[in-house]
C-alpha cells in the first residue's frame, strides 16, 4: 500500500476538502482520502501509486493548486482484536501447560 501526501493551495473550509476528496475518488480507486484545509494537505491511501499528472489535473479542475506530492509506503495498523488475541494467548499459556502436564483435556 502507498500513502500519497499532497500539499494543496486554496482550500479554505470543509466544503473545499470535500471537493478535493470527491475529485480524487472520481479519478482513482483509493482505500481512503482525507483532506485538511487548515494543514493545506490531502492524504491518499491506495493499493498502488497514483498517477501524479492525472492527480494534478483532477485537482486543478476543481480550482485548487497542487504545490507538492510525496509518496511513502503505508502499512495498515493492527486493530484492537489483534492485541486482545495476543493478550489472551499470553494469559492462557500457563493453563495450557498445566493441562499438558496433568494430561487433562479441554472437554
Amino acid at each position: 500500500m502507498v500513502k500519497t501526501t499532497l500539499k494543496i493551495d486554496g482550500m479554505m473550509c470543509g466544503m473545499c476538502e470535500s471537493h478535493v476528496n470527491d475529485a480524487v475518488r472520481k479519478v482513482f480507486q483509493v482505500d481512503k482520502v482525507t483532506s485538511s484545509h487548515s494543514k493545506g494537505e490531502t492524504v491518499i491511501i491506495s493499493e498502488k501509486p497514483v498517477d501524479e499528472a492525472k492527480l494534478k489535473t483532477a485537482i486543478s479542475a476543481t480550482g485548487y493548486e497542487v504545490k507538492g506530492i510525496s509518496l511513502q509506503p503505508y502499512e495498515k495498523k493492527k486493530g484492537a482484536e489483534y492485541y486482545i488475541i495476543i493478550f489472551l494467548r499470553i494469559l492462557l499459556t500457563p493453563f495450557k501447560l498445566l493441562f499438558k502436564l496433568y494430561k487433562w483435556t479441554w472437554d
